[in-house]
């Protein structure tokens, strides 16, 4: 196991092969060889049993060092046009009677909703927090938002969803990159993530989110498309899994931010409502909202 977890880190998702071995979570790995060692230490084998406590320390080292960070890095203060975004897999609404209150209780400016909820649901949250637009139903995604939201240009709609929706409020318009990846493990990422890059790169998009059902270390999204930052290396801290609830191993919910934008605040809400947690992130202008 820690061979093939190791030139899974190392390949990442180069190949399907090495997509498969690059997702089998650190954790997963440390907690099986602190098993083992344990199990050595029950038979008497002292020697064999401090070799794999040993050697469960590089997974370990790995998850704390690597994966996740611990300390927030210093990002801009809030102020005047902090905008604030929710990303959320919600299921279809199975859990909605506990997704709705904590998604209104987020107080975001926009929320964008993967497999949203039947029925149009998430009008509930719209009304509550008194937005007057339409809702856009997007294929697996639903956007609603203070403001207004434009008309929706599609630009990948076959093994990916890719959808650019502006938004305007508060006199700027922002444009969004909503993505949706196949969650099929036998189902490359690295090609269908190249192209989520290219489309970063052709300079249309301001934040781009959604699930990307990939982590985000991923070879296509590490480093991140020029000028853009992943909101979590930027300003978020701890545990980076979003899915599955209540044990989350892999961070396949993703929010990059463009260069117009710079992230305030970043943070995963950690709820029975759904099987991912939701992303939150409150973003600021980086130039005064006339300034293209």
């Amino acid at each position: 196991m820690i061979g093939t977890w190791g030139v899974g880190q190392i390949v990442r998702d180069r190949t399907l092969a090495g997509q498969v071995a690059f997702y089998l979570p650190s954790a997963v790995v440390c907690v099986a060889l602190a098993g083992l060692a344990l199990l050595r230490l029950a038979y008497g084998r002292r020697r064999q049993a401090a070799v794999w406590a040993l050697i469960a320390l590089i997974p370990l080292a790995w998850m704390i060092g690597v994966e996740n960070r611990w300390t927030p890095a210093v990002a801009a203060s809030a102020g005047v046009g902090r905008l604030r975004i929710v990303h959320w897999n919600i299921r279809h609404g199975w859990g909605w009677a506990r997704i709705a209150p904590d998604a209104i209780a987020a107080r975001a400016d926009l929320y964008v909703f993967s497999e949203p909820p039947y029925a149009a649901r998430e009008r509930d949250v719209a009304r509550a927090r008194g937005f007057t637009g339409a809702t856009l139903h997007l294929g697996e995604m639903s956007v609603i938002g203070r403001g207004t939201l434009g008309k929706p240009e599609w630009l990948a709609h076959d093994a990916m969803q890719a959808v650019l929706v502006p938004w305007s409020v508060d006199g700027a318009t922002w444009n969004l990159l909503l993505v949706d990846l196949p969650s099929d493990i036998r189902i490359a990422r690295d090609p269908l993530l190249r192209r989520v890059r290219l489309l970063a790169e052709q300079g249309k998009a301001d934040v781009i989110l959604g699930d990307f059902n990939a982590p985000r270390r991923s070879r296509a999204l590490t480093p991140p498309p020029p000028g853009f930052v992943h909101a979590y290396d930027a300003a978020g801290s701890g545990w980076s899994a979003t899915w599955p609830i209540p044990l989350p191993l892999w961070a396949i919910d993703q929010c990059l931010v463009g260069p117009r934008l710079q992230v305030v605040h970043y943070r995963l809400g950690f709820r029975r409502g759904s099987d991912h947690r939701m992303q939150l992130v409150d973003l600021m202008p980086r130039y005064h909202v006339g300034t293209p």
